[in-house]
């Protein structure tokens, strides 16, 4: 963290006063282009208010503090800033730049943006981040879930009541990017559709073999299935979407059980399972 402070003051677009060293944003002209921000919204938003800093948008590398959790630096006794921490971490693990960053909604701004001039400032390449995925807040009632507000609910005691599948079965239900409540109704109907899902399979796997069988409708349905999935997933991972195609292809196999052979119906189980274990619901 110290090593990529010293070097944004060396580059120009970061400098020193009395209460710590700080990023001048009108230096990355870039700034605001994740969040959509234009300059004039910037420069109402003032982050961290402080009277040493050059303009009010700019924000904290490196906070002087001499008490409390402090550390030596060539600027004084201080902490870092919140954004300089994530590139330090990312940075020296995947280098200065890669394929994907996660993080909620309500980090685009400023902490992903300010991640994205610190570290292009810093190395000169673009992009910092080839894909961001920002997900929904998961609310409990009408406020967000948060240690701040203690309403946490954990995995490990949310698995006390449901299985692993039932819980991502329920959050497969809600686009990734959306809000999302934890609702017990919801998660009971995420059990209810996961076993009639399960039931339909295996009604099918168990139906008798017939004298005369009918491949080609078993390959059309199985090519028609996949694609439509494949299509939701790639439209940015739409899981409620892929999760009704399983859904309908479930109910398909319930009319094909009884008209295809040992050899289509062994294809289509497999196709199903692969689909399903993009999702992690099914055993």
């Amino acid at each position: 963290m110290i090593g990529q402070v010293t070097g944004l003051i060396d580059k120009g677009v970061a400098y020193e006063t009395e209460t710590g060293v700080y990023f001048e944003v009108q230096k990355y002209p870039k700034f605001g282009q994740l969040s959509g921000l234009g300059h004039e919204e910037l420069s109402l938003r003032r982050l961290e208010l402080c009277s040493s800093k050059r303009n009010p948008e700019d924000f904290s590398l490196w906070r002087k503090y001499d008490k409390g959790l402090a550390w030596d630096s060539p600027w004084g006794k201080g902490r870092p800033g919140w954004h300089i921490e994530d590139t330090a971490v990312s940075m020296a693990k995947f280098g200065d730049t890669y394929d994907i960053h996660g993080g909620a909604s309500e980090l685009i701004f400023p902490h992903h943006e300010a991640e994205i001039a610190q570290a292009e400032s810093l190395t000169g390449k673009a992009p910092f981040v080839r894909y961001w995925l920002h997900t929904g807040l998961l609310n409990v009632g009408s406020r967000k879930m948060s240690k701040s507000l203690g309403n946490m609910i954990r995995i490990r005691d949310a698995l006390k009541e449901y299985t692993p599948a039932e819980l991502r079965f329920y959050f497969s239900t809600v686009h990734y990017r959306e809000p999302m409540t934890y609702s017990h109704t919801g998660l009971i109907d995420a059990r209810r559709r996961l076993n009639h899902l399960q039931k339909n399979l295996n009604s099918f796997l168990h139906s008798p073999v017939p004298a005369r069988a009918i491949a080609d409708k078993a390959s059309a349905a199985l090519a028609r299935h996949e694609s439509a999935f494949r299509r939701f997933m790639n439209d940015d991972f739409n899981t409620p979407g892929a999760l009704k195609v399983l859904e309908w292809f479930a109910v398909e196999l319930g009319r094909l059980g009884p008209k295809v052979d040992q050899h289509s119906k062994s294809n289509l189980e497999k196709g199903f399972r692969k689909m399903a274990g993009v999702l992690g619901i099914l055993a």
